[in-house]
């Protein structure tokens, strides 16, 4: 069974506006943001990064969490772009304020990750309860989750559809928060923990 997500934990501050939370955040409240939360481990999709901050100056990319070692590697990496924020691992409570806040979820694991063929990331589950639109490299076992219905998928392997991903987000955020909806409707029905608890005990049976 795939993992899950305690969606009252995302409940809670879903009523609250999202500059509100930016400011307390020290983000910027009218800027579009872009957002990747986890580690920046090989394969998790960094190395995509560059393709967004380079086509989308107005856009401002932040990276939530990963490795002391590994943020200081792609600061250096991305150093000639302006709007590439890193920010240091969160608490989890922290980290749901975060994820909130953002206009656009990135999801960029790639197949150099090991596990993409079987792993289910918590992180999918956590975004699909923000309620906060997705961009999702279509891999692996999450292609099991995230579909065009509840997200918008792009090739890993070409840089340029990432790019196109982010072009359409641009011109046509309605769309991107209809799918939103259905992919918060989606983790409610399918993925909290309890459900996934229910449905273990239910096979067992």
């Amino acid at each position: 069974y795939h993992d899950g997500v305690f969606i009252e934990k995302y409940d809670k501050y879903r009523s609250i506006p999202k500059q509100m939370i930016r400011n307390k955040l020290g983000l910027p409240e009218e800027r579009i943001i872009i957002m990747h939360t986890g580690s920046l481990y090989p394969g998790r999709g960094a190395e995509l990064f560059g393709s967004i901050a380079k086509g989308f100056p107005q856009i401002l990319l932040v990276q939530v969490g990963g490795r002391e070692g590994d943020i200081e590697k792609y600061r250096k990496i991305y150093q000639e772009y302006e709007n590439i924020v890193f920010v240091k691992h969160q608490k989890n409570d922290d980290l749901i304020k975060y994820q909130i806040s953002a206009d656009l979820l990135l999801f960029p694991m790639t197949n150099k990750t090991e596990t993409f063929w079987c792993c289910s990331p918590m992180k999918v589950f956590e975004y699909m309860a923000t309620g906060v639109p997705i961009l999702s490299s279509n891999v692996g076992s999450v292609s099991e989750v995230l579909n065009d219905g509840n997200s918008t998928l792009f090739d890993s392997k070409d840089g340029n559809t990432i790019v196109a991903g982010v072009e359409s987000f641009v011109k046509d955020r309605k769309n991107f928060s209809k799918k939103a909806r259905v992919a918060l409707n989606d983790v409610r029905e399918k993925y909290t923990w309890s459900k996934r608890v229910y449905a273990i005990i239910r096979f067992i049976e």
